[in-house]
């Protein structure tokens, strides 16, 4: 697990600490609530104008994490069991109760949700299953539009109050085929050697605790799946995004009078606190590669018109038993070649067997990740600049949309892939011409190792018991200081980190 944020801005810890800075990370080092601590003494920037900055304790608290991971469940039962009886009537087929934007905190618009569901069925029918497996069902957005087409549709989900509301209408339908169980996401496990021809766990990967979860499930998701099955982890809040994604709410809740600097201090406490799960798509190429029973994971960025967080921040992970892979001979940089869409027109006009491209600007994520490179800058912009950046590097990007156009224009199947985890968003695309021996057939693209296996993942867990920590543990370490350290000894802020600088 990584904390997502930037650095703290205070000076980093010296070798040998002064002795008042030494002394009063002693006298904090006693409480047992306490793992490490480094008091950086405080003293004058170097910007000119500026404020000497505080002495600031950092402090490494000990987690309890399985406090941690029992809170974590009861809240999001809560939010489940809210969520139902919220719902504006049992039974419906398109129930998005709590679906809100991270933007405006309102609802997200039905024409948007929509969409959303109807790419999310199109992926998940493409492989015309017939036995499902759903981890995390919710109200049946999914399965209402996709079990009327199977023979066996299994769903699980933690909540009963969701789960009896779904039942409704899965009666209204007459969907004899259904079966729902109470139960989470591992519960996968029961279902090993099921052979279901998809096994589905969608827009809920970032409501699990932590790596091990979503390992375990993984894994039980794929030993559910046939030999020639899919597994497939929707709707995932992309991790190699997130500086991207969280600058990008900063910004557009920006009021007018702010300045550069809170939208920094607020940004980086977004990605401090985030409170629910991102992973790198590095993770599931890593699987793929180190497991036996994945012969190859797509990452695809999410489809959709709408610009929305989902859309431009998100992926799907397909994971396939058996992939029959094609290797492409031809593949081009997009900013070394210089192309631009009607460039990729004219070479696909040409008919070739395949053609593949790499590091494509994408419209949707490059004005987010540029803001983000200005708030991790040491010069601030304006909110007023930072917006007009923004708006140039969307300009200068392609929306992926466009590419599945041009591809149908010319009888081509566009792949699109995000399993590089580029930070400003840019994919790379394969082209396959329809029919020509191709059919079936999955580009192999380029894969990027990515950071440490401990970076690819953000885990909830110890998000929530670093908060913990922070409205419980800092107010006793002021008192022990007032206690024990001379008002000058004293440290003036409290930054409570998952591990020292």
């Amino acid at each position: 697990m990584t904390d997502t944020a930037p650095p703290a801005p205070v000076p980093q810890p010296a070798a040998a600490q002064p002795p008042d800075a030494a002394l009063a990370a002693a006298v904090l080092a006693r409480h047992p609530e306490v793992a490490q601590v480094s008091v950086v003494p405080g003293g004058a920037d170097a910007r000119d104008g500026a404020a000497p900055t505080p002495a600031t304790a950092l402090v490494v608290p000990r987690l309890d994490r399985d406090r941690a991971r029992q809170e974590l469940r009861l809240l999001w039962n809560a939010v489940a069991d809210s969520t139902a009886a919220g719902a504006p009537a049992l039974g419906t087929d398109f129930d998005t109760s709590g679906w809100t934007s991270s933007y405006t905190g309102a609802p997200l618009p039905e024409p948007e949700m929509r969409e959303w569901v109807a790419h999310s069925v199109a992926l998940l029918r493409e492989a015309e299953p017939a036995t499902v497996l759903e981890l995390g069902c919710g109200t049946g957005l999914l399965l209402l539009r996709i079990a009327p087409d199977t023979r066996r549709y299994v769903a699980l989900d933690l909540s009963r109050p969701i789960l009896d509301g779904l039942a409704v209408a899965v009666g209204r339908a007459g969907l004899s085929q259904v079966e729902l169980h109470q139960g989470e996401a591992t519960g996968a496990e029961r279902f090993a050697g099921a052979g279901f021809d998809l096994v589905v766990c969608n827009s809920v990967v970032h409501y699990f605790p932590d790596e091990e979860y979503l390992r375990t499930t993984v894994a039980a998701a794929v030993r559910a799946a046939g030999p020639g099955g899919r597994a497939v982890v929707g709707d995932v809040r992309d991790h190699s995004l997130a500086k991207a994604f969280h600058a990008s709410v900063v910004l557009a809740q920006a009021e007018g009078g702010a300045t550069g600097d809170a939208l920094r201090q607020a940004w980086r406490r977004r990605l401090r606190e985030d409170p629910q799960m991102s992973v790198a798509p590095q993770w599931f190429t890593a699987l793929a590669a180190g497991d036996g029973e994945v012969s190859w994971a797509e990452v695809r960025p999410r489809r959709g018109a709408a610009r929305n967080e989902m859309n431009g921040f998100r992926f799907d992970a397909v994971l396939h038993r058996e992939a029959r892979l094609l290797d492409i001979d031809d593949w081009r940089e997009w900013s070394t070649a210089s192309l631009t869409t009607d460039a990729v027109d004219r070479l696909l006009s040409g008919r070739p067997r395949a053609l593949g491209l790499l590091g494509i600007p994408n419209a949707r994520t490059a004005g987010a990740a540029a803001v983000a490179t200005a708030l991790a800058g040491p010069d601030i912009p304006s909110v007023t600049e930072l917006r007009r950046l923004s708006r140039s590097h969307d300009g200068a990007g392609v929306d992926p949309e466009a590419l599945f156009a041009l591809a149908a224009r010319r009888g081509y199947r566009c792949h699109l892939s995000r399993a590089r985890g580029a930070a400003d968003g840019s994919f790379d695309a394969a082209f396959l011409p329809e029919g020509d021996g191709v059919q079936g057939l999955l580009p192999r693209f380029p894969r990027s190792p990515g950071g440490p296996a401990g970076q690819q993942v953000t885990e909830p867990v110890v998000q929530r018991a670093l908060g913990l920590a922070r409205k419980r543990l800092v107010p006793r370490l002021r008192a022990l200081a007032e206690a024990e350290l001379a008002p000058a000894q004293r440290p003036e802020r409290y930054e409570v980190v998952p591990e020292l600088p």
